[in-house]
């Protein structure tokens, strides 16, 4: 006879994997599809906008269009240094803190091994 509970178990372990991997595959479609506009796009002048041919590489004609792209979140962060620094705090605590504490939850609240 099963044991229901160990079923029970084992299902639950496979809803979490399948959760993990199709969280990982949307977040990978839409990384791609982003990264797919802007090569696309990279040679659309109007998204280049005011002084994009200081963003040309003249030798080669390559456009740089990540500078394109944040172009205007550069300026309302140079005009509005507040929300630069909010944005560097909250870089710091996802970047620099986050690690650490999912290590630490990880390590002392769910364990090292299932």
């Amino acid at each position: 006879m099963a044991n229901p509970k160990g079923e029970e178990s084992a299902k639950e372990r496979l809803r979490r994997i399948i959760r993990r991997d199709a969280t990982f595959l949307v977040l990978g479609a839409i990384a791609a599809s982003i990264m797919g506009w802007m090569e696309v796009n990279a040679g659309n002048a109007e998204y280049r906008g005011e002084g994009a041919a200081a963003t040309v590489d003249v030798q080669r004609g390559v456009i740089d269009t990540g500078y394109i792209a944040t172009k205007p979140l550069h300026d309302f962060l140079k005009a509005h240094r507040r929300w630069n620094d909010a944005f560097a705090f909250v870089n710091t605590i996802i970047g620099v803190f986050g690690p650490g504490i999912y290590f630490v939850y990880m390590t002392l609240w769910v364990g090292d091994y299932e």
